[in-house]
């Protein structure tokens, strides 16, 4: 592994992280339904936004523009695997 990863611990834990936190299959079918019952018919992109609860304590404050330069960036990574996202 170390010759495709610079720190193989870390991509260890990031596979077991996602075996865990993987859905279910009926867990699955709960959020697509879900999704349909609201309305959702392309890709959602849900960002947490933080601002008053941690500022100056436990974080720096980030405007809108820069998490949504990273919500670009995703879209971007999405389509190239996958056709007519919008």
């Amino acid at each position: 592994i170390s010759i495709f990863h610079g720190d193989p611990s870390v991509w260890w834990i990031g596979h077991i992280v996602r075996y865990l936190f993987r859905l279910r299959p009926m867990v699955l079918q709960d959020v697509v339904n879900a999704g349909k019952k609201m309305g959702f018919q392309n890709t959602i992109v849900g960002v947490h936004v933080r601002r008053t609860d941690k500022i100056d304590l436990e974080a720096a404050f980030h405007p809108l523009l820069e998490y949504m330069l990273h919500v670009g960036e995703y879209f971007d990574q999405l389509e190239r695997t996958q056709s007519n996202i919008t």
